[in-house]
């Protein structure tokens, strides 16, 4: 499986839990406790969590103009609640999920085909024929066969698309990095005014 399959938003519960489960088990069949293992396991991973937080100097940063605030105009992530500061632009349609090169995906890992996505975003207020469609989701813009080609082919208008993956933190800030980035790594992108690199695709 091509590891790009997953995009880089953290499920915190959900790693607990499976941390905990899996350090649990591996302590009941050592000999020793499930409750023990599950709940070491699960204190690291919360402690873990703390040290990954976005970079201190993050903090105080504000949001460029040319972006504005839990701007998606769709968003499929889980949580809809998350806010990601979109590129400010009336031309564009933004779009949010978690993707790989072949697929995006919507709220419990379901998938949509290119022609129910293009569907959906025709069915938007400001959708009008021609107007670019942008990706906020990791690795769709990847490789030269990829899900943004598809649809752009499907809605016959620019789609553009990270060719990595995204970043992002919890207050909606994001960069587009490989997934080997650590935060802190991430963060320099970001802070200087850069998003990575975006990919744009056109009808063939």
């Amino acid at each position: 499986m091509d590891s790009r399959v997953k995009c880089n938003i953290k499920n915190f519960a959900g790693r607990i839990v499976s941390n905990a489960i899996v350090a649990g088990t591996i302590s009941e069949v050592t000999g020793g406790k499930f409750a023990n293992g599950a709940m070491s396991a699960a204190f690291r991973v919360a402690f873990n969590e703390v040290l990954d937080r976005e970079p201190q100097s993050s903090k105080n940063l504000r949001i460029p103009r040319k972006y504005q605030d839990k701007g998606l105009d769709i968003n499929e992530f889980e949580d809809r609640r998350f806010g990601v500061h979109v590129i400010r632009d009336s031309r564009e349609i933004a779009v949010g999920a978690h993707g790989s090169p072949d697929q995006m995906k919507y709220s419990n890992n379901r998938t949509r085909n290119v022609v129910q996505w293009a569907n959906k975003i025709r069915g938007l207020d400001s959708y009008e024929d021609g107007k670019t469609v942008r990706l906020y989701s990791c690795n769709t813009g990847f490789g030269s066969v990829n899900f943004a080609q598809a649809l752009a082919n499907e809605l016959n208008t620019t789609v553009i698309a990270p060719n990595e993956y995204m970043h992002f933190w919890s207050k909606g800030d994001w960069v587009i990095a490989p997934e080997s980035y650590s935060k802190e790594d991430a963060w320099k992108i970001w802070s200087k005014g850069e998003e990575g690199n975006w990919k744009s695709f056109n009808k063939r």
